[in-house]
């Protein structure tokens, strides 16, 4: 064979478009960064990152829940007083809500009811109260009713505070009970942009207090209103971790 037409198989200089590297072997584009007889290495395992700056957040209870585009929107509170008089009244306030896809919701539905009777307490004795909001109403024929006075509802009144953190998470980490106050961490995946390909990153970006009495009324209240929404937490397959 004429010099000529030697063999030409060896790689030609690889352009760069937008960023990424295309090697040119044998006449066939490859997305990769090593010669073309090496092995990919394998990828890291996904790491957990405890992040020591994460709010946490005391409630003594949740409110309620509210089911929108797929995500869950679970409102937590807290009782306060009003100090500048004596005795001073009280007002449920929300602090916090946190806003969960349907995995995660079922994930913590789960592995709190689960945790909770490995340490002695029983949420099945619990009685759903907490209220729900539908993600749509459907319209009506009828002519709108004027509206009734109805009855001020007995305690505290609930003070639907604007100003308070949304926390968007894709599950919960894990559960730590302590003093008679359960810890819960929620977590959500990050990623590197800065490289091609890169692994998942699960961060703990809040944390929730409350007393043992107010998160057996969430285990119960979260698993009742997703039966409801046709949501089954019987199928999780993971549930978070127990400390």
């Amino acid at each position: 064979m004429p010099e000529s037409m030697g063999a030409s198989l060896s790689p030609v200089k690889p352009p760069v478009l937008h960023g990424i590297r295309m090697v040119l072997w044998n006449g066939r584009f490859r997305l990769s960064d090593q010669d073309a007889m090496s092995q990919d290495p394998p990828k890291p395992v996904q790491t957990l990152i405890e992040a020591p700056d994460a709010p946490e957040i005391f409630a003594d209870g949740v409110c309620g829940f509210f089911l929108h585009n797929q995500n869950l929107r679970i409102a937590f509170e807290a009782v306060r007083v009003d100090h500048a008089i004596s005795p001073g009244p009280l007002a449920r306030t929300i602090v916090a809500r946190v806003v969960l896809p349907a995995a995660g919701a079922r994930g913590l539905a789960v592995g709190l009811f689960d945790f909770l009777k490995k340490m002695g307490l029983e949420p099945g004795n619990v009685v759903p109260s907490v209220t729900v909001q539908p993600a749509t109403r459907e319209p009506t024929a009828e002519a709108p009713k004027p509206p009734t006075a109805e009855p001020a509802p007995s305690g505290p009144t609930v003070v639907d505070a604007p100003g308070a953190p949304d926390l968007f998470a894709d599950g919960a980490t894990g559960f730590f009970l302590h003093n008679g106050i359960l810890r819960i961490a929620f977590e959500v995946s990050r990623f590197d942009h800065a490289y091609a390909n890169a692994p998942a990153i699960r961060v703990v970006i809040g944390r929730v207090a409350m007393p043992a009495a107010g998160a057996s009324a969430l285990a119960v209240n979260l698993f009742d209103f997703l039966k409801q929404m046709g949501i089954d937490p019987a199928s999780v397959s993971t549930v978070p971790t127990v400390q």
